[in-house]
């Protein structure tokens, strides 16, 4: 027995498209070649048959029917490409995924006649600026403010993704507040969500107080990254290495080094992971490791990065204060 659902991804961009071609590769091939982590397992009645892809510009409808045209023609995994017609499409799917901005989001939310169509379903949203209770006041507010009543919500829910979600290594944040409906997510909805995401990452849930922050450590940390990156690379080039071999060396260890620090998670060190993990990559080097390291930590390397993440988790603060003010 397939499955009968029907997730409809509203804005279709980088995080939408990503996560419509894992799930649509691994629903077509009964045994897909999985390079990365495997899927969490999901009844067949819950796995969507069926897919609409949402989006405004022509432009997205081309590329989307250049990448996906064929399933159009196929019974299962079958996907529809809409241009427009939100509120029809939202009548026909069982889940909404929302991956536009939030300007956007909030112009599309308050349209009084999605109301009833999102009734009882699970609205997944990946606006990081609006929560799921400004969400849940877009939609509903109006009715309230009229005197009228809602006899049926849905049931929203924030999942912020980072920018590597186009490669399958996102570090996604779900928020463990849901609005809407309930305060409570029914389990179908939450083995769903976590499918839905573990397609482009891993998948953790946290406290609504802590998401701000959570969300800055995986959305700001590439980029400090890449500026280790350089400058290790930088010395490769310096030594007669191609920018390219050097690159790509640099990019392996800092990937095979985030893997050993990811190995210990069950064994709960802590910050004392990382000693154990330094300790062995510097007993490999023969001593050279070490004044490496040395460099580093009179240079204070390690408060800077601190002091970069404060500054960029201060901005997002900012922006957070002055976005509330608006919805006042």
């Amino acid at each position: 027995m397939r499955g009968g659902t029907t997730l409809a991804i509203i804005g279709c961009g980088q995080i939408g498209t990503s996560i419509l071609e894992v799930l649509l590769t691994t629903l077509s091939q009964p045994c897909p070649n999985q390079q990365h982590n495997p899927l969490p397992i999901l009844s067949m009645k819950l796995k969507p048959s069926r897919f609409i892809a949402c989006v405004i510009s022509q432009d997205s409808v081309s590329r989307l029917r250049t990448k996906f045209g064929h399933f159009a023609r196929s019974s299962y995994p079958n996907v529809q490409i809409s241009q427009g017609r939100v509120v029809e499409v939202v009548q026909q799917a069982d889940i909404i995924l929302l991956t536009l901005q939030a300007s956007q989001g909030a112009d599309l939310l308050s349209d009084p006649s999605l109301r009833e169509h999102l009734a009882g379903k699970l609205l997944l949203s990946t606006c990081a600026d609006l929560s799921v209770q400004q969400i849940e006041q877009l939609i509903y507010n109006d009715a309230i403010e009229e005197g009228g009543t809602v006899s049926e919500r849905c049931f929203i829910v924030q999942a912020i993704p980072n920018t590597a979600a186009g490669v399958r290594q996102s570090a996604t944040l779900i928020s463990e507040t849901v609005a809407g409906a309930d305060t409570t997510l029914p389990p179908d909805f939450q083995s769903l969500t976590t499918w839905i995401f573990s397609s482009i990452g891993t998948v953790t849930y946290m406290p609504e107080s802590l998401m701000n922050s959570a969300s800055m450590i995986s959305g700001l940390a590439p980029a400090f990254y890449t500026v280790a990156l350089e400058g290790i690379a930088k010395e490769a080039i310096a030594r007669g290495l191609s920018e390219p071999d050097a690159l790509f060396l640099a990019a392996q260890a800092l990937k095979g080094t985030a893997e050993m620090v990811l190995s210990k998670k069950e064994e709960n060190k802590g910050l004392f992971a990382l000693d154990e993990v330094r300790d062995q990559a510097i007993a490999s080097s023969n001593g050279s490791g070490a004044r490496g390291t040395l460099v580093l930590r009179q240079a204070t390397v390690k408060d800077s990065f601190a002091e970069a993440m404060s500054q960029g988790m201060e901005k997002r603060d900012t922006e957070d204060c002055l976005l509330s003010v608006t919805w006042l």
